[in-house]
């Protein structure tokens, strides 16, 4: 078998085998060193085809470190200055002084300007009357054996009030409505009308009916020269038994 090969072996077969060896292993070194360096070196059709459609967007990053703080900048241009302010003073006015009707107050002055004042009011006054249409309010009670007792009016009126101008209103009565006309109120909210006392029973027990209403200083007993009805400043009130009461009342001057 070996003889039939190198029978075979001639200089022109070795050497056309090595030449295509040498050949072959030429161009792959040549095949692997080559590189494209540029878009230019390929063909516009090539680079097209190689080009693909956009993908989607990704997801949002996460947001970065805060940046570091800026420099502080400089400092703007001081601003014109303001007009000069007017100084403001103050001093006491003593009464029986012509600035504030002599009662007394403070007086004001900017600058050299003409000074203002606050004056003092005058003093409350109590009137000497009740007036015309106003009225006045109280409460009152009595307890035992013949209970007594009397109604000053804070501000006094202007004449006293017969029989027929004072009222002794029950708690039923003003619930069954049957109370006075004059008397339209309640103990809760005491009214009368003009020329009128209106005495509310708020809480009674041991009598029912109404006190005797006299006025004070004239004494209650009739026989002793008593007169029913009120006084200047006010009105007395007797219960004939024994029993416990309390109330409010109210009177309207005419």
């Amino acid at each position: 078998m070996f003889s039939r090969i190198r029978g075979r072996f001639t200089y022109a077969n070795v050497a056309l085998t090595l030449a295509l060896v040498f050949a072959m292993s030429g161009g792959a070194y040549a095949a692997k060193r080559y590189l494209i360096t540029s878009t230019k070196q390929i063909s516009p059709k090539v680079l097209k085809a190689l080009s693909g459609a956009p993908g989607p967007a990704g997801p949002e990053g996460r947001a970065g470190a805060p940046g570091l703080a800026g420099k502080d900048g400089a400092n703007g241009k001081d601003g014109a200055a303001g007009t000069p302010g007017e100084s403001v003073s103050v001093k006491s006015v003593p009464t029986k002084v012509a600035a504030c009707s002599q009662q007394g107050g403070a007086e004001f002055r900017i600058g050299s300007g003409t000074p203002a004042f606050a004056c003092n009011g005058n003093p409350a006054e109590t009137p000497k009357a009740l007036p015309l249409g106003q009225t006045e309010t109280g409460a009152w009670g009595y307890s035992g054996a013949l209970p007594t007792t009397a109604i000053s009016f804070p501000i006094p009126l202007a004449a006293p009030l017969t029989g027929l101008q004072v009222h002794y209103v029950t708690r039923k009565e003003v619930v069954e409505k049957k109370a006075p006309a004059a008397c339209p109120g309640s103990a809760n909210e005491p009214q009368a009308v003009e020329g009128n006392l209106c005495v509310y029973g708020q809480f009674e027990a041991g009598f029912s009916g109404s006190p005797y209403m006299f006025v004070p200083g004239k004494g209650p007993s009739l026989a002793e020269g008593g007169e029913e009805g009120a006084g200047t400043q006010g009105v007395g009130l007797l219960q004939l038994v024994e029993g416990t009461a309390v109330g409010t009342w109210a009177v309207t001057a005419e």
